[in-house]
């Protein structure tokens, strides 16, 4: 079983007809901006429509301008998902078994709203249910949750959990919190009595961490600060007792690649001067039960003495911009890599899937 343990599905006005009647005051504008964009719009440099959320404005994806990039190697209906059977096709152009598919919209927002928050999402898991249905078995989704709204949130973790979700997505920052914040331990214990992993996916959750200009006009996005809260998670539970407190919890940082395993794992465990630093950091995955998504073009020779064969997972990314066409061949080239060993390759393309997302 070939696992591709990091997907996305871009968000259409479809996303939030599974509202219920009571949150249609919640349902998110969508506005055209013309002229320069303000620095205050969310990965909204290249887009010309906007999703208006609890008064923030998002960059809404362009769908057919993606599907041209793609150079026809990505069918209609397959990035939105209006149409499974393109996404499964696409699925078999990759090689790939099963997908898990995480939101693009929700990586960066920061709704001020807690009951906005919670029927926003609410609404995704069962878009997402909805769509999985085509066919549960290849078809897995990361559901989202409103940490500010506990008891409601364990309570849709279950429903979740029996409509084709395999994991629940936090970000490095919730509000200005970090995931190992006391107020999160209900929705942690939940998880782990579940048997879902807490998915770190790149992004944060933070208006203030929003707030920080990134470039000189202040509205482009950079690549390692939008990693930046992830790794900070990364330090935070490698350094924690989370393990203790809920030792079958497992754990996953998606999407920031593994490159930094080796310098930010022996930093965040103080491990300079062990006699075995690689050691130290593949040990500490393993006591915490983190697993991390690798990515094809990554020096594995340099990453493998500290990640272990055990906790990489490889993600492809597929559905995101930019990298839609290059994302299909993911599993291809990473199988072509010589200096991994056969047996590493297939834990790493399915078996540490299976484990992570309990398959």
């Amino acid at each position: 079983m070939i696992v591709d343990a990091d997907t996305h599905v871009l968000e259409t006005e479809q996303t939030f007809a599974y509202l219920s009647k009571a949150d249609e005051k919640y349902r998110p504008g969508v506005l055209r901006l013309e002229g320069q964009m303000s620095g205050d719009v969310a990965l909204g440099n290249h887009a010309k429509d906007f999703w208006l959320i609890d008064g923030q404005l998002y960059g809404k994806h362009d769908l057919q301008k993606i599907e041209n990039a793609a150079k026809g190697e990505i069918a209609p209906g397959t990035l939105d998902m209006r149409d499974p059977k393109a996404r499964l096709a696409a699925m078999d152009l990759q090689g790939v078994d099963v997908a898990v598919i995480y939101t693009s919209l929700f990586l960066v927002t920061s709704i001020g709203d807690a009951n906005a928050e919670l029927a926003l999402t609410k609404s995704f898991n069962r878009w997402q249910a909805d769509v999985c249905s085509a066919d549960p078995k290849r078809f897995k989704f990361v559901m989202l949750v409103c940490p500010r709204r506990i008891e409601q949130s364990i309570a849709e973790m279950k429903w979740a959990r029996d409509n084709g979700a395999c994991g629940i997505m936090l970000r490095g920052f919730e509000g200005e919190q970090t995931l190992d914040h006391p107020d999160f331990y209900p929705l942690l214990a939940k998880a782990a009595d579940l048997d879902m992993p807490i998915c770190v996916h790149i992004g944060h959750g933070s208006r203030n961490y929003r707030g920080i200009k990134i470039g000189g006009d202040g509205i482009r996005i950079d690549p390692f600060t939008i990693r930046a809260p992830t790794l900070i998670a990364f330090s935070c539970l490698i350094r924690g007792d989370l393990n203790k407190k809920f030792p079958k919890l497992r754990f996953a940082i998606v999407e920031a690649g593994a490159s930094w395993l080796p310098s930010i794992g022996v930093m965040a465990l103080r491990a300079r001067r062990a006699p075995d630093r690689a050691a130290a950091v593949r040990q500490a995955l393993v006591d915490h039960n983190i697993y991390i998504t690798c990515e094809d073009h990554e020096d594995f020779d340099h990453i493998l003495p500290y990640a272990g064969d055990d906790n990489l997972v490889i993600g492809s990314d597929f559905g995101h911009p930019g990298d839609v066409a290059e994302s299909i061949h993911v599993q291809r080239d990473f199988r072509a890599r010589k200096e991994v060993p056969e047996p590493v390759k297939a834990r790493i393309l399915g078996d540490n899937g299976r484990v992570l997302y309990g398959l």
